[in-house]
């Protein structure tokens, strides 16, 4: 029996519904600018700008009375659209999951006197994300960091703890911090630099002064400079 897992709730278990498709979850493709070029022999010009997004549909099926219906919509509806979290998860896949874009609900349609359908599509970000990518991990000296099970390059988290004007060294890449106090989460997904005081975001973009780092298909040797006491990584570990 497979089902899909988000907002904290799973569709079989938390509302009984049965997915009557198996959804395909296609490689990512990339984005293509195609320029002409007049006089040339070589056909036209392509440039990759990105990559696309993933849209899966989902064709769901469940049985309830007229009783019980309006009800039933009800806490379907709340539960797609809660927004707790971006994380998709599909039961047949234990390696890992998807992060929603949007979500598209279709109408809701009696089949039957009890039987119930409804379609839900996803918009995706290009990537499925490995789990083992959101552990953390804590560099206290110069380290590498292997990147075997992803397939592309990542947008990884760094917490850093220290202050004053410093550097991390990540393979060729140099992030440049300068007057950080305490910490500094560096984030290349949202390309943001922030901290968080009494759960709310204090943005700190103004003290980079480089670009925002990733990690590399394999070895990645980090290093830093300046008075840094602990990072934390979160690398983010993706796939096509």
């Amino acid at each position: 029996m497979s089902s899909i897992f988000l907002n904290n709730k799973d569709s079989f278990k938390d509302f009984k519904l049965l997915i009557e498709n198996i959804p395909e979850f296609p490689t990512t493709k990339n984005k293509i600018d195609e320029i002409n070029i007049p006089g040339s022999n070589n056909g036209a010009l392509h440039i990759i700008t990105g990559k696309e997004d993933i849209n899966i549909p989902i064709n769901f099926v469940f049985k309830c009375s007229n009783d019980e219906f309006f009800i039933k919509k009800i806490q379907i509806v709340k539960w797609l659209y809660e927004n707790l979290s971006d994380k998709l998860i599909y039961s047949l896949n234990k390696e890992g999951y998807y992060k929603v874009k949007e979500i598209e609900l279709d109408k809701f349609k009696t089949t039957s006197r009890i039987v119930r359908r409804f379609t839900v599509s996803f918009t995706l970000f290009p990537y499925m994300y490995l789990h083992e990518g959101d552990e953390t991990i804590e560099i206290y000296n110069s380290v590498s960091i292997f990147n075997n099970k992803s397939t592309c390059i990542t947008e990884p988290r760094f917490k850093i703890y220290g202050s004053g004007d410093i550097q991390v060294n990540i393979n060729s890449q140099t992030l440049i911090l300068k007057g950080i106090e305490d910490n500094i989460i560096v984030d290349s997904f949202e390309k943001n630099c922030y901290k968080v005081t009494d759960g709310k975001k204090i943005y700190l973009n103004n003290k980079m002064y480089s670009k925002f780092p990733h990690l590399n298909l394999g070895e990645n040797n980090i290093s830093f400079n300046g008075n840094i006491s602990k990072i934390e990584l979160t690398p983010r570990w993706c796939c096509k």
